[in-house]
């Protein structure tokens, strides 16, 4: 296993007290020495030392993912400080996401932009549906912090989220694992890569395929719900001859989830004019039971009971040629995103919220489609590594929200922007980074409110268009204390997008409504270091984020009904601490940790705004998805087994734990503080084989992450499961 860059025979706790006792007298008889190993990393656009990189970056190797349990995108939350990935939206594919202040509630929309970019390899995703992906066939993920504005462009104001896939070289590689569970979980997958005969050309092709029956019960006809299905598969064929300067990559993905959709459980909500917790919110029934029956007279497009399903298509064609004086890079891609989820918002249909229908059903189906294209061109003197660039991008989108009113959205996105960053090198120790991004986004916009269940409109259409343009500098000053210790100071900004309103349920007002750009200026102080012989490590960044029209979903009730707005709700300010440490005193023993501190609040408020309402209400208003504290902490260790050749076990496990935070600008619901703790035990019968016991929420905790207290309804984490697992990696 290898946690930011940690070799598998260097995890996990002891066996049994005699033995771990046995081992450590050993150790002390006889010196051993462990090296946390170099991580390298592409977070500027070219390969780095993860350790030379003055950007705040976790890296996670895909052992690691599996020694963390990360199935899907969401679980990096735990492994990643200050990263939040919530899944309350509708659709168990998607999820919301915030980072340092900044995040995005409504990311089911065709009309939102995530503060934090979602790429895989080099290829920027725009839609978050389907950004929940299952984490297989991957080299490393990394996420950056901060904005990354000027090198990776509009809406990484908060941060990056890379995905970086495996690319076939002469090496043959041969992965495959099979894995069951409890709840009917199961998961399939394999992947092949290597030379392919003639000179120059490689390939690879993977495929996965996972499930389980879902842990809730529905109480209309006692049978399993929550039930999802994925499959995914991805090929790649590389064209690199030995004498020649060019490396052409093509690469082709495909991702589906069939799901029971959007899970929520039915609670009782205390007074709304109080900060209601989710300590006393507590669900009416078990909180893994739902009452979902099939309801004949829902009007179309709703379906009988909620389902979902996502499909995404990504294919790219990346090309780097050496010009022996500089290299450059051309990223073509295509992307295609078709969404569709019907939903039960309250969690039981028996409860007449909405009319005689029963419940409060919705539904959406979104079709998107993506083109881009960007160009790089990088090189290196003796003092100076400069990157310039250009950057197209084209978004066609349309979608039916069906909630209230039948409303069709429509966009079309066009973004064009230039890039220059160079890092100068004044002496051995001390360099500075300088670089700016000059980006223009046009958007057009259609919006029709529909009657419920026709097609009938209740308003005339509404036509807009917006252009947004934005400069995003970075500047930077780096300093080498010695080999092992980097020192780095930033300012830089970040941009998100402004957009267009589609949720607006019979209210005008808000569909004719934009919202502007979300920007910041980030100060950020960092530190890199190894210690005791490159066995300790710390990587921290202090920050302090100063945003500018923060954008926050919020609820508009009116004579015209209940809507749900995105909003300026104004000004904030946030401070933070961002610390990861790695400890490996020898090769058999790991210990990691990381966490983050924050304070938000806001320095201003627009008046009308959800944020200025709670700070009417309550006294005081706060950033929502901003726990003053979250953490990580884990470990592993690794022994041989007596007897056997080559036999070891290692045994390793972590711990999470979130303060309480509120989930949205309105501050009416507080999540309160919970901890996640999970726990797996390995047996490697070689180098190649191995097979695996895990379990997640091992104290088969009940928690809350998210609520909604508009429709009476929590969502509460997974209870207990266990897994075992055999794989062969070659």
């Amino acid at each position: 296993m290898s946690y930011i860059g940690v070799t598998k025979r260097s995890l996990a706790a002891g066996f049994t007290a005699r033995t771990i006792l046995t081992s450590l007298v050993a150790m002390a008889a006889t010196p051993v020495y462990a090296q946390i190993e170099e991580v390298i990393v592409t977070a500027e656009r070219r390969e780095a030392n993860l350790q030379s990189v003055p950007i705040a970056v976790t890296a996670i190797s895909s052992q690691a993912l599996d020694d963390f349990q990360a199935v899907k995108t969401e679980d990096l939350m735990r492994v990643v400080p200050g990263l939040k990935l919530v899944p309350v939206t509708a659709n168990p594919s998607n999820f919301q996401v915030a980072m340092r202040g900044s995040s995005q509630v409504t990311s089911s929309l065709v009309v939102a932009e995530s503060p934090v970019g979602f790429y895989v390899d080099d290829v920027y995703v725009a839609r978050l549906n389907g950004a929940n992906a299952q984490l297989a066939d991957l080299e490393r993920v990394e996420v950056l912090r901060g904005p990354q504005g000027t090198i990776y462009g509009r809406n990484t104001l908060a941060g990056a989220i890379k995905l970086v896939t495996t690319t076939p070289n002469d090496e043959t590689r041969i992965r495959a694992s099979v894995a069951g569970g409890d709840y009917g979980r199961y998961q399939i997958s394999a992947s092949v890569g290597g030379a392919l005969g003639a000179n120059g050309f490689y390939g690879s092709i993977s495929g996965l395929a996972s499930g389980f029956d879902g842990y809730y019960t529905n109480l209309a006809d006692n049978s399993d719900y929550g039930q999802e299905e994925n499959y995914s598969g991805r090929a790649k064929l590389r064209f690199a001859p030995t004498d020649s300067s060019l490396d052409l990559v093509a690469a082709l993905s495909y991702a589906k989830s069939d799901n029971d959709g959007y899970v929520p459980t039915f609670s009782a909500f205390l007074n709304p004019v109080q900060n209601r917790s989710s300590d006393v919110i507590f669900p009416l029934v078990d909180p893994y039971n739902v009452f979902q029956a099939d309801n004949p007279n829902l009007p179309l497009p709703i379906e009988q009971r909620p389902r979902g399903e996502t499909e995404q298509t990504i294919a790219s064609l990346t090309a780097t040629y050496d010009l022996d004086w500089a290299t450059i890079k051309s990223v073509s891609a295509w992307v295609e995103t078709e969404d569709f989820f019907s939903i039960e918002f309250i969690g039981d249909n028996r409860i007449p919220v909405f009319g005689p229908t029963g419940g409060f059903p919705g539904a959406n189906r979104s079709d998107t489609s993506q083109l881009s294209q960007e160009i790089q061109l990088q090189g290196t003197t003796q003092r100076l590594e400069w990157l310039v660039g250009v950057y197209y991008f084209h978004e066609d989108a349309e979608q039916v929200v069906a909630l209230v009113t039948n409303d069709l959205l429509q966009v079309e996105t066009e973004s064009i922007s230039v890039f220059a960053n160079g890092t100068y090198t004044l002496s051995d120790r001390v360099s500075l980074t300088a670089g700016a991004r000059w980006t223009q986004d046009e958007k057009d916009f259609t919006g029709t409110i529909r009657q419920f269940g026709s097609l009938a409109p209740i308003f005339p259409t509404v036509k807009l268009d917006e252009t947004y343009d934005a400069f995003t500098p970075k500047f930077g000053i780096n300093y080498q204390i010695s080999e092992d210790t980097l020192l780095y100071a930033s300012v830089g900004r970040g941009f998100k997008s402004g957009g267009f309103n589609g949720v607006a349920f019979g209210n005008l007002a808000v569909l004719q409504t934009p919202y502007d750009p979300e920007t910041n200026w980030t100060y950020e102080a960092g530190l890199k270091a190894d210690f005791w012989g490159n066995r300790f490590r710390v990587n921290a960044a202090a920050y302090l984020n100063d945003v500018s029209d923060v954008t926050m979903g919020a609820v508009n009730e009116s004579e015209a009904g209940v809507s749900f707005p995105v909003q300026n709700s104004g000004d904030a300010e946030i401070t933070g601490l961002e610390v990861e440490l790695t400890f490996q005193p020898t090769p058999r023993l790991n210990l990691f940790a990381n966490f983050t501190l924050q304070d938000a609040e806001y320095t201003s408020l627009n008046e009308g705004s959800d944020a200025a309402i709670a700070e009417a209400a309550f006294g005081s208003a706060t950033p929502p998805q901003v726990p003053d504290l979250a953490y990580t902490i884990g470990g592993s260790y690794t022994f041989d087994v007596p007897y056997t050749s080559g036999g070891t076990i290692t045994i390793g496990g972590d711990h999470y734990y979130t303060d309480d935070y509120f989930i949205a600008a309105a501050n009416d619901f507080i999540i309160d503080s919970y901890s996640r703790s999970s726990a797996y035990v390995t047996y490697g019968f070689s180098e190649q084989l191995e097979a695996r016991l895990a379990a997640t929420n091992i104290n088969d905790g009940v928690d809350i992450p998210s609520g909604a207290a508009v429709f009476n309804s929590v969502v509460v984490h997974p209870p207990r499961q266990i897994m075992f697992s055999v794989s062969y990696a070659y």
